[in-house]
């Protein structure tokens, strides 16, 4: 099958196209994008499943309960010390989570931007201070 789209919104709608998530599943780039689409999803219907936000994705990796985490590579554009930050990636995967970094170039990096930098899928609802 063809596309008639070029440039970002040829790249976006192939990415979307379920048969190129069937070929490229194992690819993170996909992966990714499946956990920003779940998050957006997530909000959306009002789940308390998902945190963004440098300080409440910190809540969630304390309470164990981040399942994954993406980080955009401009978080550091939101004043947080690197130094928390990788102490934060490293208490999600200490507790079973996994990291995902993406590229602020990138859409699916642009749309973590939007949201602090930083997003995440939590196994359970929490609610935030």
């Amino acid at each position: 099958e063809g596309f008639d789209l070029s440039g970002s919104d040829g790249v976006r709608a192939l990415i979307k196209y379920d048969g190129f998530q069937k070929v490229a599943h194992d690819s993170l780039l996909v992966e990714v994008q499946s956990i920003v689409e779940e998050v957006i999803k997530r909000i959306a219907r009002g789940d308390g499943s998902v945190a963004y936000s440098f300080q409440r994705v910190k809540q969630a990796a304390e309470a164990a309960a981040v399942e994954s985490c993406v980080v955009s590579d401009d978080i550091f554009a939101h004043n947080i010390n690197e130094e928390e930050i990788v102490d934060l990636l490293n208490t999600i995967e200490e507790k079973g989570g996994v990291v995902y970094l993406s590229d602020s170039s990138l859409e699916t990096g642009k749309q973590v931007s939007s949201f602090g930098g930083i997003i995440a899928t939590l196994r359970y609802a929490l609610k935030f201070h």
